[in-house]
């Protein structure tokens, strides 16, 4: 039988780029290196959803949930995460130059060894959030 039922949520590695996703629910999805360089992901549902070393590079993330979600080693550069919900999210080693963070809920994330030079972080909740290693997080 070819059929994988250990990850039936699979789509780990997919091509996403400049996809309009918006609203949509990967909640708890298996997207490992998966592609959404300038999709549209604005107030989506990726709660719980594995995007380590996923390329999410000038991606519109406004108002998306992404609590517990994983991002390590992600590229995040020049993305919209604006208002996002990114609480407990694991972001070690995740680049985020100039990202747009404004708003954004980072309650007990961590970003240990993130990047995040040249980013915005107007009015975002750090509150609990692990910096160790974090480079260019202006103080």
């Amino acid at each position: 039988m070819s059929h994988q039922h250990s990850h039936p949520q699979s789509m780990a590695g997919k091509n996403f780029a400049n996809a309009q996703l918006a609203g949509k629910d990967f909640r708890g999805v298996d997207l490992r290196g998966a592609n959404f360089a300038g999709a549209d992901l604005r107030n989506a549902n990726l709660e719980l959803a594995d995007l380590a070393g996923a390329n999410l590079v000038n991606a519109e993330l406004a108002k998306a949930n992404l609590a517990w979600a994983t991002l390590a080693g992600a590229s995040l550069n020049d993305a919209d995460l604006s208002g996002a919900c990114l609480r407990e999210a694991r972001l070690n080693g995740a680049i985020l130059e100039n990202a747009i963070l404004d708003d954004a809920d980072l309650g007990s994330a961590s970003l240990r060894g993130a990047d995040l030079s040249g980013a915005s972080l107007k009015d975002a909740c750090l509150d609990g959030a692990w910096l160790e290693g974090v480079t260019g997080l202006n103080s």
